[in-house]
């Protein structure tokens, strides 16, 4: 065998090897897309009841399988709340998403100047 064919041989193992260890994703999604889709194209489908129990299934679940759920979770389900006028949810799940991930404190912040 050549060198080239030895390179080959091997590069394509290691690659093999590297995919099949891989997990699937690092965040439980659950329905979190779907409720964002929901919310824009069907809201008669999304009304704030319904996403706040789904997104918080979807918390409970990522939490029992020791994943985190993606950025904007907490602030969607946030805003859900306080569209349905709990206030101090809202600034509580705000807060939550600013402490899980401190890069959308800019953001979050202006969602906690309007609400207080």
């Amino acid at each position: 065998m050549n060198y080239k064919t030895i390179v080959v041989c091997v590069a394509s193992v290691i690659f093999t090897a590297c995919a099949g260890n891989a997990p699937s994703t690092y965040y439980s999604w659950g329905g979190y897309e779907a409720q964002l889709y929901s919310m824009y194209n069907r809201p008669e489908k999304a009304t704030p009841e319904l996403q706040i129990e789904a997104l918080e299934k979807d918390i409970m679940r990522a939490a029992q399988s020791n994943r985190p759920v993606p950025p904007g979770v907490y602030a969607h389900l946030a805003y859900q709340y306080g569209l349905m006028g709990n206030k101090s949810k809202a600034i509580e799940l705000f807060n939550m998403e600013k402490r899980l991930y401190p890069e959308s404190s800019t953001y979050i912040n202006t969602f906690l100047k309007k609400i207080s």
